[in-house]
């Protein structure tokens, strides 16, 4: 695994190349079963019970900066180049995300992402026309996640479901399209606009009130 493979962690800017699995941080776990794959971990990331797993040749899975992951597992397989890239500063209490075919993820920084999240950028599985066998479902270029996004609990995002920066997904809501408004809250099955001109933070309300209190 380590050695036909690029395991890298980011110290201090510079690049450490792992060779072995002590040197993984606590509560992450790999399995890589192909060859040419790259995963980058960056600094200061905290993982509990969490998984990657790659099956394939030549995928490349980045995790920015000061991230925590707890139960989730990567999956990637069924293909190559994959790729996923995940911003700084973000937050996953777990499921999994799952890459498949050539397809890409990018997450962008400070996002915040409830239990039981379900991201896949592809169907998995093949539909096709059963008179010409042309497939149907093919996978999109791209699935994106905008900056400072927070996604409810047991939210699926399915392969067209791409957001603006600044968006909030409620609970057990299905993304099955782009949504490019930012500041709004999207929610049910299918998931749909439900309010505009929204931001959100981290803070409990009563610590929010707080602050807002204190800064007058």
């Amino acid at each position: 695994m380590f050695t036909n493979n690029n395991i890298i962690l980011m110290q201090n800017g510079k690049e450490i190349r792992l060779t072995k699995v002590q040197e993984l941080p606590l509560g992450l776990k790999l399995d890589i079963k192909g060859k040419q794959n790259t995963i980058i971990i960056g600094e200061n990331c905290k993982f509990s019970g969490s998984l990657i797993a790659i099956s394939n040749n030549k995928s490349t899975v980045k995790i920015g900066n000061q991230c925590t992951m707890v139960n989730l597992v990567l999956s990637i397989n069924a293909g190559e180049n994959q790729n996923l890239d995940i911003g700084n500063n973000c937050t996953f209490f777990g499921r999994m995300i799952v890459l498949r075919d050539s397809s890409v993820i990018k997450i962008g920084e400070e996002c915040l992402f409830a239990k039981g999240l379900s991201m896949w950028a592809t169907d998995g599985h093949t539909i096709y026309d059963l008179t010409t066998e042309e497939v149907i479902n093919t996978t999109p270029e791209k699935l994106e996640i905008g900056k400072h996004c927070w996604i409810g609990g047991d939210v699926h995002i399915l392969k067209n479901g791409s957001l603006a920066d600044e968006t909030i997904v409620g609970v057990s809501s299905v993304v099955t399209k782009t949504f490019t408004e930012t500041n709004t809250v999207i929610g049910g099955f299918p998931a749909r606009l439900i309010r505009r001109n929204v931001g959100w933070n981290r803070h409990t309300i009563p610590n929010w009130l707080a602050l807002k209190q204190s800064s007058k």
